[in-house]
């Protein structure tokens, strides 16, 4: 999807409040897709909002990958 890639994009350069714009003006606050629901938790997590991150991480996580695992891989983003 198009908007994921540009969203993780926007994340990477550090342009949080893009990458968010970029799904939530197509797709809403909450979108229906778990990639989209991941790409807006890492950018609110990058931006410093872990609640929001939380948010959108408990409803995209996989549950075959630990908590430790998903988190490093955030972090390592």
């Amino acid at each position: 999807n198009e908007a994921f890639l540009l969203s993780l994009t926007e994340t990477k350069l550090g342009k949080y409040s893009e990458a968010i714009n970029v799904i939530e003006v197509k797709f809403g606050k909450n979108p229906k897709r778990e990639n989209l629901k991941f790409a807006l938790g890492l950018a609110y997590y990058k931006m410093g909002d872990w609640q929001k991150a939380n948010f959108y991480f408990k409803q995209s996580k996989n549950p075959a990958i630990s908590d430790k695992d998903f988190m490093k891989f955030i972090e390592n983003f």
